[in-house]
């Protein structure tokens, strides 16, 4: 209950605490600290503030996952021993204007659960008498009872002592027996020391501060909107500013197409260094196109007493150079998820690159705790990594943001998904663990059995032979799967070129590109073959050829789809990059005019023309 709230109780529920809520710093306070509490254990669904809707409880109602909790504050600048007869059934009978609250909320969530509490930073009297002729029945030993026993019933509360109490409190409440039970069951009064947790401020500066600065929100929210009673957790967040700690920057899901093929060699070795090893680092390294980031993705997945966390510094299809490398992205991912697998939080809210490490190594040691407490390993899954440097570019890369090894505690293992190990930025200690036998898998190649089963999948041809396909592709996944395509849409009197190495023997990738550039500089018109290529290159997601003949030719569209078609994503009527390998192979190639580079390949020229054809695109365009 705010100041002075018996001068304005002539006043609708709600307006008078909307007319005074300025002066309710501590209740705002105590509001503030509750939110915040909900907000970090992720069960906040709603807020009521200066409710009408709430009765007398009205000046906060929490609206949580499974039940609803209305709250009257009342804090004395000088707490002093209150009685329960001034408390709920002197002058203006306040059991009765509570019980009207909780019935009112009751009604209006019938589903859930309904919990009214008092709280105020007066104590119980010990020396109020509530029975006649028992000196022993203050206020305090009535809210002892009520604390010790909280499900008790009506009839047992009359088959004690404290039956001429409960009798005034249910006659006077004007509800029924039943439903003085229910609300009786589910009434807190908090009283005394009990209810200084509520109004006291965290230790914790930071948590200090942003519990101030939600508290000083929430009474400019209530000023500002004196047509609303009730925000939803967005709507609190966006009102007062904050980004919401359960949701991440990226997405950090690996695409996994339907032809991809079990590594299971790799896998088990995978699971055995897993097993050996309880803290520090793993790595799994291998080429482009070896399938690192696809067996990331299917076989590192939640288990009973293992979780899984993953951060992506790339994701196929998605806009490079937007902060997936940066410091404070990685600190900010890893932390939610870990904040999602019910790991305590140190704080809401995190503005620095200090602060967020500060809570990413407080949950790491959380972390560490539960492992001792249930045996749950947490793994933490950093994939992409050789891309940080080549595409990102960061202020602050999140390698130099990698734990030292003896940093990391005991049931976090930290799993790297790379081309390489030695990278600009990683510590050398998580380096030098990182390539120890045991601890580094190299990727093998797939069996010929997946071979066979990715051909099938892709739709080859029945008559082309399978152990030729698996000898001249050595089970390299991308390479497999750029010769499948080729061989699907040559004439039959093709196939055995290829099967015979024109595309390079042993799975080598770079020898597939090769040849792919070789065919494209052999087509009529190869300077608009290469623009064609050099915009699909550089463009952000997919595109329409019809946008690409625009600006260069229908021919040159036609001879891509022709010469290198295999190499794309062709679908939905819209092509893209498959392999992002591919992308940096055609960014290192040259094209030449009289002797120097053609000032149309350079980058600024083709986007240029890519911001031209956004223009030009379709509403539904992803280009638009």
């Amino acid at each position: 209950m705010g100041p002075n709230k018996s001068k304005v109780r002539n006043r609708p529920p709600g307006e008078g605490e909307r007319a005074a809520r300025r002066g309710y710093v501590h209740q705002d306070r105590s509001s503030a600290r509750l939110i915040y509490e909900a907000l970090a254990n992720r069960t906040l669904m709603w807020v009521g503030l200066a409710d009408r809707a709430a009765g007398v409880a009205d000046d906060f109602v929490l609206g949580l996952d499974n039940v609803v909790v209305a709250h009257q504050f009342k804090r004395s600048l000088r707490p002093a021993a209150i009685g329960l007869t001034a408390l709920l059934l002197g002058e203006g009978c306040a059991i009765a204007e509570l019980a009207t609250a909780y019935t009112c909320l009751r009604k209006q969530f019938p589903q859930l659960r309904m919990r009214l509490r008092y709280l105020t930073n007066d104590f119980p009297s010990k020396n109020d008498r509530l029975i006649k002729g028992d000196r022993h029945s203050n206020t305090a030993e009535l809210i002892a009872e009520c604390e010790a026993h909280p499900r008790r019933t009506l009839a047992e509360w009359r088959a004690t002592r404290w039956k001429p109490v409960i009798n005034e409190l249910a006659q006077r409440s004007r509800l029924s027996d039943s439903d003085f039970e229910s609300f009786w069951m589910n009434f807190d009064l908090v009283v005394g020391p009990r209810a200084v947790p509520a109004f006291d401020l965290s230790e914790d500066k930071s948590k200090q501060d942003q519990i101030e600065g939600l508290a000083r929100a929430l009474s400019t929210l209530v000023a500002d909107n004196s047509q609303k009673d009730r925000w939803s957790r967005a709507e609190l967040l966006e009102a007062v500013g904050w980004p919401d700690r359960f949701s991440l920057r990226f997405a950090h899901t690996f695409p996994v197409g339907a032809y991809v093929q079990r590594n299971e060699v790799t896998e088990g070795n995978l699971s055995k260094a897993i097993s050996a090893y309880s803290s520090g680092y793993l790595s799994l390294v291998g080429p482009p196109g070896a399938g690192k980031s696809t067996l990331l993705q299917r076989a590192i997945r939640d288990q009973p007493h293992l979780r899984v966390v993953r951060y992506l510094a790339f994701v196929p299809g998605t806009a490079q150079g937007q902060g997936r490398g940066e410091a404070d992205s990685f600190y900010d991912d890893v932390n939610c998820q870990l904040a999602s697998a019910n790991l305590e939080l140190l704080r809401l809210k995190d503005d620095s690159t200090w602060a967020r490490q500060q809570q990413f190594e407080h949950l790491l040691a959380r972390a560490s705790e539960r492992h001792v407490l249930d045996g749950t390993r947490y793994i933490i899954v950093v994939d992409g990594l050789d891309h940080i440097s080549r595409e990102e570019h960061p202020d602050r890369s999140l390698l130099a943001a990698l734990p030292l090894p003896q940093a990391v505690p005991d049931g976090v293992l930290f799993l790297l998904g790379t081309q390489r190990l030695d990278l600009e930025d990683m510590p050398t200690a998580v380096q030098q663990q990182a390539v120890e036998d045991g601890r580094r898998i190299d990727i093998a190649p797939l069996s010929e059995l997946a071979v066979a089963s990715m051909a099938e999948t892709l739709g080859l041809p029945v008559e082309v032979d399978r152990q030729k396909l698996y000898d001249v592709t050595s089970g390299h996944p991308l390479v497999t799967r750029y010769l499948i395509e080729k061989l699907i849409v040559v004439e039959a009197s093709e196939r055995q070129s290829l099967l015979n190495g024109e595309l390079g023997f042993g799975g080598d990738l770079q020898s597939v590109y090769d040849a792919a550039w070789r065919s494209v500089e052999q087509a009529r018109d190869c300077t608009a073959v290469k623009q064609v290529l050099a915009l699909i290159a550089r463009v952000q997601g997919a595109i329409e050829p019809e946008l690409l003949a625009k600006a260069t030719s229908d021919e040159a569209v036609e001879s891509v789809l022709r010469e290198v078609g295999y190499l794309l994503d062709v679908s939905d009527g819209r092509w893209a990059m498959f392999h992002n390998s591919f992308r940096l192979f055609l960014h290192q190639k040259r094209v030449e005019r009289f002797g120097k580079a053609d000032p149309e390949f350079a980058p600024r020229a083709l986007y240029r023309k890519l911001a031209d054809l956004t223009a030009l695109s379709s509403p539904n365009s992803p280009q638009r």
